[in-house]
């Protein structure tokens, strides 16, 4: 018996897109594969499903999709067409994907390496910056929404799904999916306290969610993963700090641990400001996991969103025909330049054949020195460096860098500071309280006296012959002793 999504399969949506199967349903639509009449293109398509066919649904899902259609960033699903089939129900035509979520590569894996974790971030964040200069918020950032494309290597190559789309209610969910009173909420894990209580959202919601991903792909578990109800989730993201990183994985770095702590702060002031800033702090902590990726990718390297392993059909299409005929130009620019480069590599030689090799110890690159400066704070006092409590008070880092410290007093009071490590060997954030210094005795602070002048009596001189007289005029000598 068909259902009310496989009924449509052959039809043709606004004369142009015929539907060829389901590739995946949803929160709000079912995702179908197919094919322009004309040109033999594959594309996926999205239709709102019709349990959520309202005004207000339909409105927003066609608004949001032409949004999205307007960042340019190859980390965003690109959307080539909107508009309504003949029944009304609105759909959108986006390129089709070949490969897999971060969600199913995490159920199968376990937990990504450090470099691929921070691959995986920062291409989100790199495509997170276009759409918050745009002024789109995602809402609703998780593994499953973030896709892993398959180009034929090793690469990783990540797309955004379902950007500015919010979840609608629905019953066909997975058992992974938390329900309150009936209705379906979605993965709550991934929220920002503000989401989470009903506040208004800006662009740091989605790097809260942003860290949460990070997280889970360091460690395998979210850090609400214990919580088994919505509201111990809710609770938890609420009230409760990140709870240190290292302490699931041990071998990732201080650096990389602060990132996470910090991105996922619950107080939004304390977070990194945007997207960039984000990505700069992965790029300083893992420089060989942060590549720079330029233009769309091609339509010959659509994926397929239902099959990971169903590579997409070759023809005789002229954009492969044109793929062809640049493969070939490549292969040629490439050959000639490797005759070059073996002249030239040739004649450097022999130029320096005569010249002493340089030393090893002369080429190792040169590790950028590390700095630590102590805190001095109450000893009664707790001490956050970025977000993370200091039970040594140390702050440590690579020379210049920046950091955050938060002490906070018994009496509840936090004193923030920002430090820079330029080998200062400590920093005061906040003295222990000390009785006056006591007033020295008056003869201790008594300005010294010069020593005694020792004096002696000599007697004036007299009529020749004539005897001293005891009572006569007499002179005072001043002599050093």
């Amino acid at each position: 018996m068909a259902t009310a999504s496989t009924s449509r399969e052959g039809s043709v949506l606004a004369g142009t897109w015929r539907l060829v199967r389901v590739l995946a349903r949803g929160g709000m639509g079912t995702v179908w594969e197919a094919e322009h009449l004309k040109l033999q293109k594959r594309v996926a398509v999205k239709l709102l499903d019709e349990d959520g066919r309202d005004t207000a649904a339909c409105a927003r899902f066609v608004r949001e999709a032409e949004h999205a259609s307007r960042v340019e960033s190859p980390e965003i699903v690109e959307v080539f067409d909107v508009g309504a089939a003949d029944d009304g129900t609105p759909f959108f035509v986006m390129e089709l994907l070949r490969g897999e979520t971060l969600g199913q590569r995490l159920r199968r894996e376990g937990r990504l390496s450090p470099a691929d974790a921070v691959a995986v971030v920062a291409q989100c964040a790199r495509g997170l910056s276009r759409a918050h200069a745009a002024g789109l918020v995602h809402r609703d950032l998780k593994p499953d929404n973030l896709f892993l494309v398959d180009r034929g290597d090793d690469a990783i190559w990540l797309k955004i799904l379902d950007f500015g789309i919010s979840k609608a209610t629905r019953d066909d969910v997975g058992p992974s999916t938390l329900t309150r009173d009936g209705v379906v909420l979605g993965t709550p894990h991934y929220l920002s306290p503000e989401q989470a209580m009903g506040e208004p959202l800006d662009a740091r919601s989605d790097l809260f969610s942003v860290g949460t991903i990070l997280f889970e792909c360091l460690t395998g578990q979210t850090p609400t993963q214990a919580a088994a109800t919505y509201e111990a989730v809710v609770v938890a993201i609420c009230t409760k700090d990140t709870p240190d990183v290292r302490a699931h994985a041990p071998g990732i770095s201080p650096d990389l641990a602060r990132i996470v702590a910090r991105a996922r702060a619950r107080d939004r002031e304390a977070r990194y400001d945007s997207a960039d800033a984000l990505l700069s702090a992965l790029r300083a902590a893992m420089p060989t996991a942060v590549s720079v990726r330029t233009g769309r990718s091609s339509s010959a390297d659509a994926v397929d969103v239902g099959a990971p392993t169903e590579l997409a059909p070759t023809g005789s299409t002229w954009s492969n025909r044109r793929a062809q005929r640049d493969q070939r130009l490549r292969s040629a620019f490439a050959l000639g330049g490797a005759v070059i480069a073996a002249a030239f590599v040739a004649t450097v030689l022999v130029l320096r054949a005569r010249e002493p090799a340089p030393r090893a110890a002369d080429l190792a690159p040169r590790p950028a020195p590390a700095l630590s400066m102590r805190v001095v704070a109450p000893a009664d006092a707790v001490v956050r460096v970025d977000g993370v409590a200091s039970e040594g008070r140390v702050v440590s880092g690579v020379a210049l860098s920046e950091h955050e410290i938060v002490v906070e007093l018994p009496g509840g009071e936090r004193i923030v500071r920002r430090v820079r490590l330029d080998g200062s060997p400590e920093i005061v954030v906040a003295a222990h309280p000390s009785a006056p210094p006591a007033v020295p005795p008056a003869s201790s602070i008594a300005p010294a006296l010069p020593p005694p002048v020792a004096s002696r009596r000599l007697q004036a001189p007299t009529a020749t012959g004539a005897a001293p007289s005891a009572s006569g005029p007499t002179l005072q000598l001043k002599v050093d002793p």
